[in-house]
This record gives structure tokens, C-alpha cells and sequence, in this order.
């Protein structure tokens, strides 16, 4: 396959077409191409729009029929050769034909973001000029110009896929990209207000006195309750992994990605964030960092980092949900 260096989504149809080609030249091996069809097969089924439905068989179309008829035959034939599965542009579930080219973005809110990023990122092999570009591409559109943020996940891409499918010559690559602007970071950052101390989300209290406190069975029950709530009554996201949620309460990194994706308003979450550290004092004051740590909890609901003027002055007054929320908050 011919690859399109100035086309920089990372996205799913791309990235099946060049692993194909790969596979078909020998330069991937079964075990990966097993592994991968099945990731992508699992991406496509939940976010994808199938072609043919199993409902839809002989119905009375027979131009629809005898297409249907053909891809269940071949798919079949498929079962005992892997090449010639890896080679089909689609696959059947019990339901439904998916076919493998569609275009899915992947955005570095997504689950797995790592794993389809590095993989986008190996394209580049054959011509490594282009990387540099690639990357500046990735830092405005998915990183918000946040420099520090991708040089972070680009170490972990770096630590976690070199051994297995990233070649020397692109991990060199990177880094040099990573060396040169984390010197133009540290220039453009001087005098700029920073976090004071070691915060990296809100911190619980009691975990000062009490480290096991997210491991008690009360704990957990009360959390997952106040959890689950929350994402019924629409204030975050129902893709929220609870590993995530109770994350932010104490003072851990969290990668973009795994922040909590907030799908009530602005005002909503002002509310919730002075309700936990004024109202509730159950975290840890913040002074003027408030609402620097809220940007590194939480995303909003298109996936976007909010901005402190966005939170700080953010208008509402509907105040049954304002309610609500500290209803949802009380039993934390």
C-alpha cells in the first residue's frame, strides 16, 4: 500500500489497509494479524455501520440475496486459511456484514488510543522526514499544543510498542522530536503561573490518614453508588470506567485519556468541584490551583480540555440540578 504521509488522523481504515499490506508481503507475522483483526473487528462492530443484515435475507431482494448469499460463502471458506480471511474486506457476526473500510478516527479520548496511534505512527518507516510533521499535526489537533502532554504519552508509546513493532529508526526519530521541543517548552513556559506543590488531581483527606480507604468494602459501595448516579443523571459520561472516576480523588496522574469525559454544563461542574472542596471539605484546599486541577480531571463532553475562564465564570442557575448533584455528592 502506498502510504499518504500528509494524511495524519489516525484513523481505523487507514490502518487496516497498510497492516494488511504489510501481512501480505510477510512483514507481519499470524499471531500479530490474528490479534489485530480481532481488535479491529471489536472497534467496527461498536462503532461501525454494518452493510448486509442477516434479517434482511431472503426477503425478496434477490440483487441483495445473491450478494448476501456470496460474502457468507467466501467468509466460510475463510475459516481454515487465515490469509484468505485477512484478505476479505469484510467479516459477519451472528447479526450482521461490517466491512473493514470505514473510516473511524480515533481522538486520544479514545480506549486504546495508544495502541492505533502507535501503529499509525510505524507508516512512517519509509520516509521519517515526515514524522516531524505527523507529530506537530497530532500535538495541535489532538494535544491541544500541549507539548509536555504528548512528550508524555510518546515516551510510553516509545517504552510499550519498541520491542514489538516500532523499528529503532522511528524511536530515534521521535525522540529528536521530543528533545527539540521540550527545549522550546522549557523557553516558552519561563514565568508562566504553575501548580503549587505536587497536585496532579484532587486528593481525598482522609487518605493522609487512611491509605486503604479506596480498598474498604463501604468504600466502594458508597463510591460505586455515587458513580453510578452520576452517569444516569447525565453529569459524566456512561463510557466512565469507575477505575477512572476514583482516580481523580487521589492526587495520581491521569493521561488525557483518562479523564472523565463531563456531558452535563460548565456551571454543573463548577458546582461539583466547589461543592467537594467548600462545601463537602472532603478533598484537600486548592487555593488558587482549583480549577488548574479540574482541567487535568476532566474533558468535555466533545473530548475538548476546558480552559480556567470556561470554569471560573461559567453562568447557570437551574437549580434543581445544582440539587441534584449535591444529593448524588452528600454520601461520599
Amino acid at each position: 500500500m502506498e502510504v499518504n504521509y500528509q494524511y495524519h488522523d489516525v484513523d481505523l481504515a487507514d490502518i487496516w489497509q497498510y497492516e494488511r499490506s504489510l501481512f501480505s508481503i510477510g512483514k507481519s507475522s499470524e499471531q500479530f494479524a490474528k490479534d489485530l483483526i480481532e481488535k479491529i473487528e471489536n472497534v467496527i462492530i461498536k462503532k461501525g455501520n454494518p452493510y448486509l443484515a442477516t434479517n434482511k435475507y431472503n426477503t425478496g431482494d434477490r440483487e441483495y440475496d445473491q450478494l448476501f448469499t456470496t460474502h457468507i460463502k467466501d467468509f466460510q471458506n475463510s475459516y481454515s486459511d487465515f490469509k484468505k480471511r485477512f484478505n476479505l474486506d469484510y467479516f459477519f457476526t451472528n447479526d450482521y456484514c461490517f466491512y473493514f473500510n470505514q473510516q473511524i478516527i480515533f481522538k486520544n479520548t479514545n480506549e486504546d488510543f495508544y495502541f492505533w496511534f502507535a501503529l499509525k505512527l510505524r507508516q512512517y518507516d519509509s520516509k521519517l522526514i515526515e514524522i516531524k510533521n505527523f507529530l506537530n499535526s497530532q500535538l495541535q489537533f489532538n494535544f491541544k499544543n500541549n507539548t509536555n502532554e504528548l512528550i508524555n504519552f510518546l515516551k510510553v508509546i516509545i517504552r510499550q510498542y519498541k520491542s514489538e513493532f516500532l523499528e529503532n529508526r522511528i524511536v530515534e526519530t521521535v525522540d529528536e522530536w521530543i528533545d527539540q521541543n521540550r527545549i522550546k517548552t522549557q523557553n516558552s513556559t519561563k514565568g508562566q503561573r504553575k501548580i503549587v506543590g505536587k497536585i496532579n488531581t484532587f486528593c481525598l483527606k482522609i487518605l493522609k490518614t487512611n491509605s486503604k480507604f479506596f480498598e474498604e468494602p463501604e468504600t466502594i459501595k458508597k463510591y460505586h453508588k455515587t458513580f453510578t448516579q452520576l452517569k444516569k443523571e447525565k453529569f459524566i459520561s456512561t463510557d466512565t470506567s469507575y477505575f477512572n472516576f476514583v482516580a481523580i480523588f487521589k492526587n495520581k496522574q491521569v493521561f488525557k485519556n483518562q479523564r472523565i469525559m463531563w456531558v452535563g454544563t460548565k456551571k454543573e461542574l463548577q458546582w461539583f468541584v466547589k461543592y467537594l472542596v467548600y462545601d463537602s471539605r472532603k478533598v484537600e484546599v486548592l487555593k488558587n490551583d482549583i480549577w488548574l486541577v479540574t482541567i487535568k480531571c476532566f474533558i468535555d463532553s466533545e473530548g475538548e480540555e476546558f480552559t480556567i475562564r470556561q470554569l471560573r465564570d461559567a453562568k447557570g442557575n437551574l437549580i434543581q440540578r445544582k440539587q441534584l448533584l449535591e444529593k448524588i455528592l452528600f454520601h461520599l
